[in-house]
C-alpha cells in the first residue's frame, strides 16, 4: 500500500474512532443504567471509551485506558519551567500534546493562580514529580495530600503525603483532592454543596492488577448535554471503567481530554468549558500525557 494510502487509512481509523465514541455516548444516554461502551483502540497500548446517562442529570463521561505493560508506551508529566516565574508555565492540553508530540493528554494538578487567558507561571498544589525530578513539594494537609505515584517499573500506587513516603523510585507523581476508590470500594465523600456538588470532573486510577492506568473526564455546566458529577458519582464512573484505586484531580473549567489525530494534531474528546463556553480550553498548570505508537496499518 502506498504511503499516502496508509496515511489516509490511519486518518479514517481516527475519524471512525471518534464517530464510535460519540455514537456510544448517544446510545448510553438512553440507557437505564450508566455504563461505558466497549473499549476501542486508539493507539497501540491505548484505548478509549465513552458513557452517558440522562438521570439524575445528564452526564457525559470519556475515558482513556493505558496498558502499562506495553513496552512502547511512555508517560510524561508537565516538567518544571526552570528559572521562569512559578513552578510550571501554563498551557492548554492541546498545546501540551502538540509541543511534546504526544498521542493523548489530560489535565492533572490543582494550581494557582487561575485563570489568565495568556501563558503565565503556575504553582501546583501538592507533590509533582516529572521524569524523576521534583517540580512541586508535597502537601502535608488539605488539597494535594492525596497522590498518585508511578515508579520506574511502572508500578502505580496511591498514597497520602500527610506523613513521609518513599519516593526513591518515583518517576511521576501527581496530586489531587480526594481519594475516590480504595481496593474497589468507594471512599468518596457524600454529595453536598459547593465543591461536593455536580461539576466537570477529572479523575485517574489503576485497575486491581496494576496493568492499566485509566483517565476519566466528565463534562459539566452544559444543560441538556452534561451537567457534571459529584465526587461520589465520579467514583462510580471510575468503577464502571474497571478502576480499583482512584483519585480526584482538578476539575471544573480545567477538565480536558485530548488525543492526536493521524497528522499529530490535537482533537478534543470531551467538551471543556475552560473559558466559560463549550469547547473552550483553559491554560492549566499541569497535564499528564502518553506517547504510544500508531495502530498497525496494512502491509505495503
Amino acid at each position: 500500500m502506498p504511503a499516502r494510502c496508509r496515511r489516509r487509512r490511519a486518518a479514517c481509523q481516527a475519524a471512525v474512532w471518534v464517530q464510535v465514541l460519540y455514537a456510544a455516548h448517544g446510545n448510553a444516554a438512553a440507557a437505564e443504567e450508566p455504563r461505558f461502551a466497549p473499549w476501542q483502540p486508539l493507539f497501540q497500548g491505548v484505548e478509549g471509551a465513552a458513557g452517558a446517562v440522562a438521570a439524575p442529570r445528564p452526564q457525559a463521561a470519556y475515558a482513556v485506558r493505558i496498558d502499562l505493560q506495553h513496552p512502547a508506551v511512555r508517560l510524561l508529566l508537565t516538567p518544571g519551567n526552570g528559572d521562569a516565574p512559578g513552578e510550571t508555565t501554563s498551557q492548554t492540553a492541546s498545546e501540551f500534546l502538540t509541543h511534546h508530540k504526544l498521542q493523548a493528554a489530560v489535565n492533572a494538578h490543582f494550581y494557582g493562580p487561575c485563570c489568565a487567558a495568556t501563558p503565565e507561571g503556575k504553582d501546583l498544589v501538592g507533590l509533582a514529580i516529572a521524569a524523576g525530578v521534583e517540580v512541586s513539594a508535597a502537601a502535608t494537609q488539605g488539597t494535594g495530600v492525596q497522590v498518585l505515584l508511578i515508579d520506574a517499573d511502572r508500578r502505580v500506587r496511591l498514597a497520602a503525603t500527610s506523613r513521609p513516603i518513599d519516593l526513591q523510585h518515583v518517576e511521576i507523581a501527581l496530586a489531587g483532592s480526594h481519594r475516590l476508590l480504595c481496593e474497589g470500594q468507594s471512599v468518596a465523600p457524600a454529595d453536598g454543596e459547593g465543591f461536593l456538588g455536580p461539576h466537570p470532573r477529572t479523575a485517574m486510577g489503576t485497575t486491581a492488577d496494576g496493568r492499566y492506568l485509566v483517565w476519566l473526564v466528565i463534562d459539566g455546566r452544559q444543560p441538556g448535554y452534561s451537567e457534571g458529577a459529584t465526587l461520589r458519582e465520579t467514583a462510580e464512573w471510575l468503577l464502571r471503567a474497571g478502576v480499583a484505586d482512584g483519585l480526584n484531580l482538578d476539575g471544573g473549567g480545567s477538565t480536558e481530554l485530548v488525543t492526536a489525530d493521524a497528522a499529530g494534531q490535537p482533537r478534543l474528546l470531551n467538551r471543556p468549558v475552560g473559558r466559560g463556553t463549550a469547547g473552550s480550553e483553559r491554560l492549566n498548570g499541569s497535564h499528564l500525557g502518553v506517547f504510544a505508537p500508531a495502530l498497525p496499518s496494512d502491509p505495503p
